[in-house]
């Protein structure tokens, strides 16, 4: 059946709207984050890489501190050989929601997984105890 010429851009138009529609549907707007499990591992891992948030705009990455504003320019002098581009990501309790967003987000661009380190977890680490990442993410929504 053909369409008579006043309905075929009316068709074109409601096409169009359609896959816009469908096209926003899948867009997701957070992080995928893996929760840390602890492994034993005496070896000193030096390609471990852990971000510590301890106020708003104090950053550590190991034990090198840095701004929130240079963080992205680190990680990728950090990771412009690395294949695997993994952070471990611990907050003081103390730090609101939003600081922990902006770290990832200013962090996202340069990582290829995010791992949380829980305070129950961070209990644990220690002498051998090393974090790792697990088979499967959570996926939470962090965003604005």
């Amino acid at each position: 059946m053909l369409l008579n010429r006043s309905a075929a851009p009316l068709a074109s138009v409601l096409l169009v709207a359609l896959v816009a529609v469908i096209a926003t549907l899948n867009v997701r707007t957070g992080f995928i984050v893996y929760l840390a499990e602890t492994y034993t591992d005496c070896n000193d891992d030096t390609r471990l890489v852990v971000l510590t948030l301890e106020g708003s705009d104090v950053v550590r990455i190991n034990q090198e501190s840095v701004s929130m504003k240079l963080l992205r320019n680190r990680l990728h002098e950090i990771f412009r050989t690395r294949a695997e581009r993994v952070v471990f990501v611990r907050a003081d309790p103390e730090v609101p929601y939003g600081g922990l967003v902006d770290l990832l987000d200013a962090a996202a661009p340069e990582v290829s997984k995010f791992g949380l380190i829980t305070p129950a977890m961070d209990a644990q680490l220690g002498n051998c105890n090393r974090p790792a990442l697990p088979m499967a993410p959570r996926i939470f929504e962090f965003g604005r």
